[in-house]
């Protein structure tokens, strides 16, 4: 059979639901199309035929098939469009939903370049084309998220400053663009979160909270928007050290959780009056995930503020919701892990060391158990193994506290060899862990470990400086705490050069790319093992644990209408 056969049997199988069967001939119709004559008429039918098969597959949660499916779209529509400009629009669209597949199978630097090419194929097609400014405005969001992802925040926040001018254009014509146009504050604001800039974040962030505000008056779909939005308010407001303001936020936040759960058509809760005592009849992983998030959130705070018995009941609820999420969705199973090592320094510090014992091992457990180790991950394998060394030894068992802050020592030492960086961010995060449950001179080893290591790490970045300088103050407060007032004035010293230094601009950064024209070089220039996962975004230790899953900075991961 020729091309153009094998092509309509395959769209009468696929029609018929025997998608496999779909498959095969779609798959001998494109070895023929590529052997003989690929942007002739057949080569342009099958596109089309490809890409229905791909969304389906996609639908089905055939994501494998449906990623390589859509590669072979790819493939054909960048041969059509060397020959035929009028395919460059298909071709972008064809990587645009390329890219959401490769995200979802993990593979995000692959997904980063498809996002990158997008853009630049996009941005061309603007220059004679105004109404594609949309879909470059998605590129972009995507492309800044790619980036995020992989720690590259600099060229993360020109993407996202680039997609936020785009949907502010278009908004002045089309107001119904104002609901991705508060998505595009969120992402930028994160973005300068991690950079360091709050108030810039804070001043996005309250923007975005504004513009909700005013949507879901309207429109009361928008209300989990506006959840999301006010959460990112209450973090920047903790980090700015405004803590009475960031409480405030996440009491509304919770608020409108629960009132989403109450609303929501397929969950039946029964709720109580008290903060803490909800009980899930049914469960809902869309409404059920934020809600323990928020509450998450809201153990850190409380325990930030010394308030470790209401820490203690947040931090058992959001465990509770998120072992039931685990149950059904065996993918949210880390977030269980995180939510019991937070639980376990809030049961130490009410005199529980016991039961922080057992939080603290299950949570170990899980995170040694995960099928895809990351850079990340283990880092906190290894943070869970000091801490839980802190509490064996609360209750006398000395032997195998010295073996869990062996192990944890280890994994560390193992991981400064590759990524200096992170693992100083661990230790910092670590050091925090026992500050706020007043362990001080645990602390302050913690410190000082992560203190060393920035000291060794090149500060290619502002990030990587802040990071620094925010380690050292807080190595500084442990030296006073514990009567060394001459070190720490040492440290204030240090501190003080370092900031003159930021002041003055952070200087050249190895392999960075400032135009914006060049972002696909920057990921480029800097391939990782996607198995190795993104080092540590640089954030409080609570940010760390869920924001690159639970933030609001997620890409649309919706496929483009392909017009087959």
């Amino acid at each position: 059979m020729s091309a153009n056969q094998l092509k309509d049997e395959g769209n009468k199988a696929f029609d018929a639901g025997d998608y496999d069967e779909a498959i095969d001939l779609y798959a001998q119709a494109y070895s023929k199309v590529v052997e003989t004559d690929p942007t002739g008429t057949a080569g342009k039918d099958l596109t089309q035929s490809l890409d229905r098969l791909g969304i389906v597959l996609r639908q089905l949660g055939r994501l494998e098939e449906a990623s390589n499916v859509l590669g072979e779209v790819v493939e054909l529509r960048r041969k059509l469009a060397e020959t035929d400009p009028i395919f460059t629009k298909d071709l972008a669209r064809s990587l645009h939903n390329f890219a959401n597949d490769l995200r979802s199978l993990g593979r995000l630097e692959r997904a980063s370049h498809a996002d990158g090419e997008a853009v630049k194929l996009r941005r061309n097609l603007v220059e004679t084309d105004p109404t594609v400014t949309k879909e470059l405005a998605q590129s972009l969001d995507n492309f800044g998220y790619d980036l995020s992802v992989l720690c590259r925040h600099e060229d993360a926040l020109r993407a996202h400053e680039e997609a936020l001018e785009c949907r502010r254009q278009l908004a002045e014509a089309d107001p119904t663009v104002i609901k991705d146009l508060s998505g595009s504050l969120d992402s930028l604001a994160i973005d300068l979160r991690l950079l360091g800039r709050l108030e810039d974040a804070l001043c996005a962030d309250e923007e975005a909270v504004e513009l909700r505000r005013k949507l879901v008056e309207t429109d009361p779909t928008i209300s989990e928007d506006l959840a999301q939005s006010l959460h990112n308010l209450g973090i920047v407001l903790r980090q700015l050290g405004r803590l009475d303001d960031a409480s405030h936020t996440l009491g509304e936040v919770l608020e409108l959780r629960r009132k989403l759960g109450e609303i929501h058509p397929t969950v039946a809760k029964e709720l109580a009056d008290a903060l803490h005592h909800l009980e899930l009849l049914e469960t809902d992983p869309s409404v059920t995930k934020d809600l323990a998030y928020s509450l998450h959130s809201l153990g850190y705070d409380l325990r930030r503020l010394g308030s470790h018995e209401d820490a203690l009941r947040a931090d058992e609820e959001a465990a509770g919701i998120r072992r039931r999420l685990a149950q059904m969705d065996p993918t949210q199973i880390e977030f269980l892990a995180w939510s019991l090592v937070n639980l376990g320094l809030n049961l130490n510090a009410v005199g529980r060391p016991h039961e922080a014992v057992r939080a603290s091992e299950e949570a170990f457990n899980i995170f040694q158990r995960l099928p895809h180790r990351t850079v990340q991950s283990d880092l906190f394998l290894a943070n869970t193994q000091n801490l839980l060394a802190a509490y064996l030894g609360a209750v006398g068992r000395q032997d195998d506290a010295l073996r869990a802050e062996k192990n944890g020592t280890e994994i560390l030492r193992k991981l400064a060899e590759t990524n200096p960086d992170s693992t100083a961010y661990s230790f910092h995060i670590l050091a925090a862990d026992f500050r706020s449950i007043g362990l001080q001179h645990d602390a302050l080893q913690a410190e000082e470990q992560a203190a060393a290591l920035y000291r060794k790490v090149p500060q290619r970045t502002s990030a990587l400086l802040r990071g620094r300088i925010n380690t050292l103050e807080s190595l500084a407060v442990n030296l006073r705490a514990l009567g060394r007032e001459d070190d720490a004035v040492q440290i204030v010293a240090e501190v003080a050069t370092l900031k003159s230094s930021l002041t003055k601009g952070p200087g050249p950064v190895a392999d960075a790319v400032h135009d914006v024209d060049h972002h696909e070089d920057a990921v480029l220039a800097d391939e990782k093992d996607t198995q190795s996962g993104p080092s540590l975004v640089k954030t409080n230790p609570i940010d760390i644990k869920d924001l690159q899953r639970e933030d609001s900075s997620r890409p649309n991961s919706d496929s483009e209408d392909t017009g087959a």
